[in-house]
């Protein structure tokens, strides 16, 4: 292989080596990179300034000073799903019902996914506080996206956003969610239940 901006060829063994080189200094930059990137956010996030907590989802919209203001109309679906699963309804069938209404989904699709609606239904923006580091990025090379399970430290900011929902309703929803799930979190892993709710 002949590398024409250094003008090296790997057919040359001291090119060989000099490329090896060239290439554990590159790693090692994109790994302090990396680290740097890391730092900085998680100083952002301990001191309160990052602007990770306002980070822009459905049912919010930006004002000029960057902070979080309420889209009604979006924040009007965000109520009416947290509704409808209170009133039983499985997120299929909250689709199926969105579908019905005509709303379509926050990319502009008739049909809304699953993911979307069990992503809204776990969001807590919605009670105007906020997480971060949920999931977290393994440190380099790995660099895999990965659920924070108690791994990393977790941040919240209290009141950070205007409500759309009621944290009673958070919280219910979110008991719900748990007793209709068939999978127990245990010390070795996941499993099933043997029934369903």
């Amino acid at each position: 292989i002949y590398f024409e901006s250094d003008h090296m060829h790997t057919q040359n063994s001291e090119n060989v080596w000099l490329i090896t080189l060239l290439e554990g200094i590159a790693q090692e930059e994109s790994r302090s990179r990396s680290e740097n990137i890391k730092w900085g956010i998680i100083r952002g996030i301990e001191s309160g300034s990052g602007k990770i907590f306002l980070k822009k989802c459905f049912g919010y919209d930006q004002d000029e000073k960057g902070e979080l203001i309420i889209n009604e109309d979006e924040a009007q679906i965000v109520r009416l799903i947290f509704e409808l699963y209170l009133k039983g309804y499985s997120i299929l069938a909250i689709i199926r019902e969105l579908h019905h209404q005509n709303i379509k989904s926050p990319t502009g699709k008739d049909q809304w996914s699953k993911r979307t609606i069990d992503t809204v239904l776990a969001n807590e923006k919605y009670t105007g506080d906020v997480i971060v580091l949920k999931s977290y990025t393994e440190d380099y090379p790995e660099s895999k996206r990965r659920l924070n399970t108690g791994e990393k430290a977790l941040y919240q900011a209290l009141d950070i956003a205007p409500a759309i929902i009621t944290k009673d309703q958070f919280q219910l929803v979110a008991a719900e969610k748990k007793r209709r799930s068939n999978i127990i979190r245990t010390e070795g892993g996941r499993v099933r239940k043997t029934t369903h709710y």
